[in-house]
């Protein structure tokens, strides 16, 4: 059995704006623990300018973007990446993570009050993106329905919902 030698982590080099070589995996980690969604997004747009233009990095931005309630920066995120399934990368792309994007762009549209889009893209998601928000994903399709006046769709939502037994959504 042959034993390959260990890999040095790659660091990447920010020097035609000046910075320091980075090491991205470090450095991403360092802005989760201390909450810094900015450093976070900026970072993800450095490695993007660089070609690390996938789907993983899009989402990533996308995440970073909500968290700083930036929804409809977070929603062209979100929609670019959805457009990069299809790349070099498509065999590290899970169904799942897919369905997370969805979800994430219904949630940016829901935030933006674009009802139509939020209803069709939190369905299109389905109960497998974030099993633990399923409650908050049916909310939310529920009162898209309802603000769009498509009083019956948001009525057979609740009725699954009470079938599941997920819980009561939230009057809007």
């Amino acid at each position: 059995v042959r034993h390959m030698p260990k890999k040095k982590r790659r660091k990447r080099s920010h020097k035609r704006e000046g910075k320091k070589p980075v090491d991205f995996p470090e450095e991403f980690n360092r802005c989760a623990r201390e909450n810094d969604f900015a450093g976070q997004e900026e970072l993800i747009q450095q490695e993007i300018d660089l070609g690390n233009d996938s789907f993983h990095m899009h989402f990533g931005l996308g995440r970073s973007q909500i968290k700083q309630s930036k929804y409809a920066e977070a929603e062209q995120s979100f929609r670019t990446a959805m457009q990069k399934k299809g790349g070099p990368w498509k065999d590290m792309i899970k169904p799942d993570w897919l369905r997370c994007a969805n979800f994430e762009i219904g949630v940016c549209c829901f935030k933006q009050e674009k009802w139509a889009d939020a209803a069709e893209f939190l369905t299109k998601a389905g109960p497998r993106a974030y099993p633990e928000s399923e409650p908050k994903r049916c909310e939310y399709i529920y009162s898209a329905h309802q603000k769009l006046g498509r009083l019956d769709k948001a009525e057979a939502v609740l009725r699954r919902m009470i079938k599941r037994n997920i819980g009561d959504p939230v009057e809007n």
